[in-house]
């Protein structure tokens, strides 16, 4: 009982894990090229915010398997603090606030006029199951990191955290603008029946959104804890 008490997280964050790449693995079989829409989808596919928000997931479940295991063969040595420290900023700076940002804003303009953000035309090669795992089922392994943070060791709140998302986003959305002035193309809908005034306002809506959405997290995150001493990991 003990022994599968101590596995029990790393299972869990592996099964998600698996299930990830797995569901990337497929995406290599779709067949793009049979609509417009679908050959926009594959030539940008890196480029759109939901499969880099689905990414960076992957890596950070990585990080966490590789965390829990270490928890349990090896705790408390320097590789495992170092690997904690990069998993719980890898979630508080990018995964936690970007995900949040991916879900709310996809589902609210779905509900308003799909076509704006995924195009009836995807339907004829993009199963339902797909869709609801990058834009539903990713807030998954944030309920369960949140969860199981209660019993991860106290670390100090992580000041720069915010900096970092916001050069991301930043990062992300200059990549973005680039892509239209160069192939001029908008990869989701949206921004096509905006004007630049109105694309302005909506990125800075987002902007504001995911800095809110960083602060809850590292409020869930460090809820109930003290703030030790800062400590050198290297």
């Amino acid at each position: 009982m003990k022994t599968f008490t101590n596995f029990r997280r790393p299972v869990t964050y592996g099964a998600i894990l698996v299930f990830y790449v797995m569901s990337a693995f497929f995406q290599k079989f779709l067949k793009f090229e049979s609509n417009n829409t679908g050959r926009t989808l594959a030539q940008f596919k890196p480029f759109y915010f939901t499969g880099v928000n689905f990414g960076v997931q992957t890596l950070f479940l990585c990080t966490a398997v590789l965390d829990e295991l270490l928890q349990i063969l090896t705790p408390k040595t320097k590789l495992q603090k170092s690997i904690q420290y990069v998993r719980h900023v890898t979630f508080s700076t990018i995964v936690f606030p970007c995900t949040l940002l991916v879900v709310t804003v996809f589902w609210t303009i779905w509900h308003i006029d799909r076509e704006l953000i995924f195009p009836k035309a995807l339907d004829d090669f993009y199963p339902a199951w797909l869709n609801h795992t990058m834009h539903t089922f990713i807030l998954v392994p944030l309920v369960i990191e949140v969860a199981f943070s209660q019993t991860v060791d106290k670390y100090h709140v992580l000041e720069r955290s915010l900096l970092g998302l916001l050069a991301f986003a930043g990062t992300y959305q200059t990549i973005y603008f680039f892509i239209y002035i160069r192939h001029g193309i908008w990869l989701y809908p949206i921004y096509g029946v905006l004007n630049w005034m109105q694309r302005i306002v909506f990125v800075l809506i987002k902007v504001i959104a995911c800095t809110l959405y960083h602060y809850v997290g590292v409020a869930l995150l460090t809820r109930n804890k003290t703030r030790p001493e800062p400590q050198k990991l290297l």
